[in-house]
């Protein structure tokens, strides 16, 4: 292969490997939806949970971010399921999910949605 050919080729490879990250990090952001005034607490374990993720995913060779990001993740589920037992079967299966989707991109969004509900079942309780 040529070598402007294939300088070409790893260019667009890696500006897709940058657009791939930039989604993730966009679609980790809809988490914060899940805050609320009404819970303050639970609102800055929501940032800092996004905050952690998003950190992983701009340097996701870092296995020290992606253990405080799961750690975080792990604070945050305790605490749903602490606050509302009810929220335990959506935590469960949104971690199904991740390891069952084949875009994380896409379980982002799956997951956000359920921490929007999470924060509707405790205000509601």
């Amino acid at each position: 292969m040529p070598t402007h050919v294939y300088a070409v080729a790893t260019e667009v490879a890696e500006t897709e490997v940058a657009l791939w990250d930039d989604l993730n990090v966009l679609t980790t952001l809809f988490h914060l939806f899940a805050m609320s005034r009404a819970l303050p607490f639970y609102s800055i374990l929501v940032a800092a949970s996004t905050a952690a993720s998003v950190a992983w995913h701009r340097d996701e060779r870092n296995r020290k971010l992606l253990l405080v990001d799961y750690g975080l993740a792990l604070v945050w589920a305790s605490t749903d399921a602490y606050l509302n037992w009810r929220t335990m079967p959506l935590n469960l299966l949104t971690f199904m999910a991740l390891n069952t989707m084949d875009s994380h991109t896409a379980w982002h969004l799956v997951s956000a949605a359920k921490a929007v509900a999470v924060t509707h079942l405790l205000l509601a309780r």
